[in-house]
């Protein structure tokens, strides 16, 4: 027994992994690049967009040895046998911390007509991130259904597209935390926030999806903020292409990890929402904010304090209960807030309408 247990935990610090490497600048044949969702914002003293592009160039299945031990970790901790049919999701689901995350990268990114940009060299962990000013008529013309898009070109043809949605300085954006929230993760528990992260298919919190769709059409823009690391993001697109939530972009969290186990109890992840929150109110000093989380773990504290420090901006938050009733914590934490502006929630039912009207009523002139 003590000799499994010092295998999983040898397994489970492997997930260092994600090891650099030195790279020439070219996307190479056995390379891939995954281009995350952001939100565009208008600079109307130049008349330019201005388009955040962020990505990750990797090698899938370089990694393998680092691959095998951290599916077994994952398989030993919450009990799935190598034939059980849950194995190989889990060997899916891990392989996004095991891949060789590439150095040095510098990719072309087309945007729209003959418009090239080259991005800043990848870091160890892989990942780039900068913006590109385009100028207004053109992004606009280019864009569908609000979203502008880009692509890279690997050396063998392959195509690697991205997109950023355009933010218009007036109207209603909806924030909203993912785990627990939008999902079933199961955050306190956590074995069964293991299975719910690699083992089953991801499950949309009853009425989510509907809710966010009717806040969609009626006009309103949709931004996931999640302390979750972006190894999760393919999880999470995966959860709103199957359950139909409207398209939306992320703020995920860039780090690696060397638990696995330890995804949802890192250090600073208030710190991390609260400095998101304040960088998009900066650059969206116009629009209005919907605020949508969960008491699971700091949604009410982060949020209650957004509301405080930006009244005009922040109409309205709303707490997904998921530890039954917490009046005094809600009451501390919510202290100073106007009462009409938040609301704790059990189910969606509850609130879609009252965000309906508040989207309607801030609608862009």
């Amino acid at each position: 027994m003590r000799a499994a247990s010092a295998t999983v935990t040898i397994a489970l610090a492997a997930l260092l992994a994600s090891v650099a490497s030195a790279a020439d600048d070219e996307l190479a044949a056995d390379e891939d690049a995954l281009f995350f969702p952001t939100s565009a914002r208008l600079d109307e003293s130049r008349q330019n967009w201005v388009v955040p592009i962020r990505g990750w160039v990797y090698e899938p299945d370089d990694n393998r040895i680092t691959r095998a031990a951290l599916e077994r970790a994952v398989r030993l901790t919450i009990g799935v046998g190598s034939q059980n049919p849950m194995a190989q999701r889990i060997r899916r689901q891990v392989g996004w911390f095991a891949v060789d995350n590439e150095r040095g990268k510098q990719l072309s990114i087309r945007l729209g007509d003959g418009l090239m940009r080259t991005s800043p060299p990848t870091g160890a962990d892989g990942h780039f991130n900068f913006e590109v000013s385009v100028p207004r008529g053109g992004a606009e013309r280019l864009a569908k259904d609000g979203w502008l898009t880009f692509s890279t070109i690997a050396a063998d043809g392959r195509q690697f597209r991205g997109r950023a949605q355009l933010i218009q300085p007036h109207g209603v954006t909806v924030l909203s935390d993912v785990d627990d929230t939008i999902k079933i993760s199961a955050v306190q528990d956590r074995l069964e926030l293991l299975r719910n992260t690699f083992a089953r298919e991801p499950k949309a919190t009853a009425g989510a999806a509907a809710a966010f769709r009717a806040w969609r059409s009626r006009g309103a823009k949709v931004h996931f903020l999640s302390g979750s690391p972006w190894h999760l993001y393919p999880l999470f697109d995966e959860l709103l292409a199957s359950k139909d939530f409207p398209a939306a972009s992320f703020d995920l969290r860039q780090y690696r990890i060397k638990n696995i186990t330890q995804l949802y109890h890192l250090a600073d992840t208030v710190a991390f929402k609260t400095a998101v929150i304040k960088r998009l109110l900066k650059q969206f000093p116009q629009r209005s904010f919907v605020m949508i989380g969960d008491s699971g773990q700091h949604d009410p504290e982060i949020y209650a304090a957004a509301a405080r420090a930006h009244p005009q901006q922040v109409i309205g938050v709303f707490i997904r209960k998921v530890n039954g009733d917490q009046e005094q914590r809600f009451a501390e934490a919510f202290e100073g807030v106007d009462v009409s502006k938040w609301q704790a929630f059990d189910h969606y039912e509850e609130i879609e309408e009252r965000v309906a009207a508040l989207i309607q009523k801030n609608a862009a002139p």
